[in-house]
């Protein structure tokens, strides 16, 4: 501890007190609980939005709130969430789409689904999925050998 102290450039800090009022005013000011955040006059008019058939995804963007806090806010309120599954023809469509190249959001954007609900419809129909690059998942990471470098041997080792 002395050769600590004596060979050490570091000036000696005041020490902060543990309880400071900093943390209390950053915690006041942080409101996680939706109840909390959003007035009740505004939370009724987001339950009516959503009985009137607007999306959660567009009222979680009208309101600025999580698409998550809009669902937890329903069943609070023992509203039933909406399915709204995609038919046969635009399934149809986005395979097609898909196929052709276009990407999970420019599908979505076109259908008026959810991008989550594009990518979960076309695996259930099969598809095989790209990544990011726009390459096949699944396929080997090794690289293919070039045509020529590779010594294929048809006789038997005593050179026949």
């Amino acid at each position: 501890m002395e050769l600590l102290s004596r060979y050490s450039n570091i000036p000696k800090l005041p020490q902060l007190p543990r309880n400071t009022t900093r943390t209390a005013q950053t915690d006041a000011s942080r409101v996680h609980a939706i109840r909390r955040r959003l007035p009740a006059e505004t939370t009724q008019q987001l339950l009516t939005d959503y009985q009137a058939g607007l999306p959660s995804t567009q009222l979680a963007k009208r309101y600025g709130i999580s698409k998550g806090a809009v669902l937890r806010l329903l069943r609070e309120y023992n509203i039933p969430i909406r399915r709204h599954p995609m038919t046969a023809g635009e399934i149809e469509e986005a395979i097609q789409l898909y196929g052709a190249g276009h990407s999970l959001v420019t599908i979505s954007t076109k259908l008026g689904h959810d991008h989550g609900t594009i990518h979960r419809a076309l695996r259930q129909a099969g598809v095989a999925m790209r990544d990011s690059h726009g390459r096949e998942r699944g396929l080997s990471k090794l690289p293919t050998p070039v045509l020529g470098l590779v010594e294929v041997r048809t006789g038997s080792a005593a050179g026949t």
